[in-house]
């Protein structure tokens, strides 16, 4: 809990050429937290303000380093390979309150195993953008919640969808809205309507 709320203060106070996105997973029966880190500024300065996160606690890991962005990128790579099964579901948070944390954390220690939860860090240019300029409409989120699991067979899949569903429904109002990459085909076209608001005609 300590360590995410130090994430949730380090990135609303982040400077724009850094994107912090945390993971929460399991690790041989354990519940890990993890933030992958990418600064596309100057070194100096990329050093220092991220002291403030790899010096927090007592780090199992510590591998930021300069390397190439599809590096970074292919990160995941290994965990979604081509014809997994697949579930996830995601929603906007505006304000990220302690509460909001504990709730999460406490749903997601429920279930060992079953999924990971991360979080897409906001802001930037996006959200100067004013929300009628173009078909997307979330501009004043701060970030993007989602839980995501993966199975090589699809035996089983049904049960493990229905738990994740349900999980889903305590998290779920957390959040306001959805961003349309992370959902699966169970989002139905009028949830569509309701997300993009006055801005659907425009998709």
């Amino acid at each position: 809990r300590d360590a995410t709320r130090h994430f949730r203060d380090l990135a609303m106070a982040a400077p724009e050429v850094v994107n912090l996105l945390p993971v929460w997973l399991w690790q041989d029966g354990a519940p890990m937290f993890a933030v992958e880190v990418c600064w596309s500024g100057a070194h100096g300065p990329g050093e220092e303000f991220l002291k403030k996160l790899s010096a927090f606690g007592k780090p199992a890991d510590v591998s930021i380093k300069p390397m190439p962005y599809v590096q970074i990128q292919s990160w995941g790579d290994s965990d979604a390979p081509v014809g997994i099964h697949a579930y996830a579901k995601n929603g906007f948070v505006g304000e990220l309150t302690d509460d909001g944390i504990d709730l999460m954390l406490d749903v997601f220690r429920r279930t060992p195993g079953l999924y990971d939860m991360f979080m897409d860090h906001c802001g930037g240019a996006y959200s100067r953008m004013a929300p009628d300029a173009t078909a997307f409409p979330r501009r004043d989120m701060n970030f993007v919640l989602a839980i995501w699991s993966g199975w090589k067979s699809g035996e089983g899949a049904d049960e493990k969808v229905a738990q994740m569903r349900a999980i889903w429904r305590e998290l779920e109002p957390l959040t306001q809205g959805f961003y349309i990459n992370y959902v699966g085909t169970d989002t139905a076209a009028p949830r569509d309507r309701e997300n993009y608001g006055g801005n659907y005609e425009r998709l």
